[in-house]
């Protein structure tokens, strides 16, 4: 059931400027180069760096460099070394492997417990470098095989040792001093392992929020106890565990960050189908209560605060800026039960606005009024809204906050300002499997990149197989040596509220994991068109 359907406008909308700079490339490079990245340097020229094997065991690469003015120069080629490393403050591979940062690092594996049936549990184990990560059917029976080249750094968990608590500990958030989190060293390309907390370092400790799942008869509170405390991945222990008390049985709805280094969670009263009749008593019947925390590293709660919320069934999130944090919500305010994250048929915009530990502010807005503040890229556009995923938040230069979303039509980009005040709705329309959403401040204005990518692009050496009727053909292969997505820009001027239109970026690859640089004046990403082989710079303006 569509909720809205309002034709709306954006006469302010301006073209963004495209202008591709062809990259010269040497010839080796051009018949069996892999991109390795792209850089900036201290002046503002952009670097990129394509990498080959050569004979007697060398590995070349070439450097292609753009002006900060988006003049090209001439390709420079260069044999790896410590000398060439020093030169342009690169990490080179040895020719033919990949050194393994990772060999020798202990990992723990902290997996949470699911409901009353689990038991936390706790893997040690190591990364082992991971080069075959995927196996994939299309529609017309194509058979993709990814395979990781050694230039990447793709690693695998591989447990030799588990550990199961007698906690059935359910962890909401987690938290860890820099380093702690492997996560954040390593890309780890296994795919979603259910329940799995995070990978961190044997010595570390790590910061958290939950509950304990079990049925304690000899407890009066049981499932309306939200337990922190710090866990010691080293001895396997727990310390600083304290009890926070509600009225009600509480579930989690989302985690993020507060801006100042620490984690948040928010949850809500639960009023789940129960068969105990003892239970009867901690569920919420008709309460729309949901509840804040923040909490550090060594798992102290920090601030914490329960409201009533107008709504406690919708697509929540949650975000701060160093000063005041941010619930938000697509609501659907006729839900009197328990906290459900399926919207329904949503009706109003709720934000609520937390300083320490108390609300300061809470506006809502019908999906009247969300139409009213819509700015649609473009000439025309219909404004719709069902449902939500938010996925990402940021301060403008201007110091609104900027909340990304998205469903599977559409992106989302909500302007509030700091008093919790919805200024603007930019909707733009998704074209494919969305990846990533990254942003760069220009001048007052932000460049917003909305990555997409496809099994045909992902990272790795891709095999592709088709199958006829009983026997193999059309056999072929593609180099694909780092991640590449479509995508498209848009450009917001937060100050007046306004949007260019979207510029499309898919006849032609975004390369790279950071993929967005300044030049003068301009938006520069690095290209590639697989079918020639060609390198470019995307001057956006």
């Amino acid at each position: 059931m569509l909720i809205l359907c309002i034709i709306i406008s954006n006469a302010n909308a301006q073209k963004l400027q495209l202008e591709e700079v062809n990259m010269p490339l040497s010839k080796t490079a051009k018949k069996k180069g892999m991109y390795v990245s792209t850089t900036q340097t201290r002046d503002g020229d952009i670097l990129t760096f394509v990498s080959y094997d050569l004979k007697k065991g060398e590995l070349g690469f070439d450097v292609l460099k753009l002006k900060s003015d988006g003049t090209p120069m001439p390709v420079v080629s260069e044999i790896a070394s410590k000398a060439t490393e020093a030169k342009y403050g690169i990490e080179i591979p040895a020719s033919g492997s990949m050194p393994n940062p990772a060999k020798g690092v202990k990992v723990l594996r902290l997996v949470t417990s699911n409901g009353m049936l689990g038991k936390l549990k706790m893997e040690e184990g190591y990364f082992e470098p991971r080069y075959k990560t995927s196996i994939e059917t299309s529609d017309y029976g194509t058979m993709y095989v990814t395979t990781y080249t050694k230039v990447l750094k793709g690693y695998k968990f591989k447990d030799t040792d588990q550990t199961t608590s007698d906690m059935r500990l359910n962890i909401y958030a987690a938290h860890c001093e820099p380093g702690v989190d492997l996560e954040k060293s390593y890309a780890i390309i296994e795919g979603l392992v259910p329940n799995t907390i995070g990978y961190y370092d044997m010595n570390g400790s790590v910061g958290f929020v939950g509950k304990d799942a079990r049925n304690l008869k000899d407890s009066p509170n049981a499932q309306n106890v939200v337990i922190s405390g710090l866990f010691n991945a080293k001895t396997k222990t727990f310390s600083n565990i304290k009890e926070h008390v509600f009225e009600y049985n509480q579930m989690k709805v989302t985690d993020g960050d507060d801006g100042k280094g620490n984690r948040t969670v928010l949850i809500s009263a639960l009023n789940a189908p129960s068969t105990i009749k003892a239970h009867a008593k901690w569920q919420a019947k008709g309460v729309p209560y949901m509840s804040f925390i923040s909490f550090d590293t060594k798992g102290n709660v920090i601030d914490k605060v329960t409201f009533k919320s107008k709504s406690i069934r919708g697509n929540f999130g949650i975000c701060g800026n160093g000063k005041a944090n941010f619930v938000l919500g697509l609501i659907n305010s006729s839900h009197t039960g328990y906290y459900r994250a399926d919207v329904g048929v949503p009706d109003a915009f709720q934000i609520v606005k937390i300083v320490g530990s108390e609300v300061t502010e809470q506006n809502v807005y019908s999906l009247d009024e969300l139409s009213k503040m819509a700015v649609f890229p473009g000439k025309k556009g219909k404004f719709k809204l069902k449902v939500l995923t938010f996925t990402g938040y940021e301060e403008a230069p201007n110091h609104d906050m900027l909340a990304f979303a998205q469903n599977n039509k559409n992106y989302y980009v909500f302007q509030f300002d700091p008093d919790a005040n919805l200024k603007a709705v930019y909707m733009i329309p998704m074209e494919e499997n969305p990846y990533s959403i990254q942003t760069i401040d220009s001048n007052g204005k932000v460049y917003v990149l909305f990555r997409e990518q496809t099994g045909a692009i992902s990272q790795g050496i891709k095999k592709r197989v088709s199958r006829g009727a009983g026997y193999m053909k059309d056999v072929t292969f593609s180099r694909v040596d780092e991640l590449m997505t479509h995508g498209k820009v848009i450009r917001i001027d937060p100050g007046s509220k306004t949007c260019s239109e979207p510029l499309d970026i898919y006849e032609d690859v975004i390369m790279g994991k950071d993929p967005m640089f300044l030049g003068d004046g301009a938006l520069i990403l690095p290209l590639k068109n697989p079918k020639k082989k060609i390198y470019k710079m995307a001057v956006i303006q």
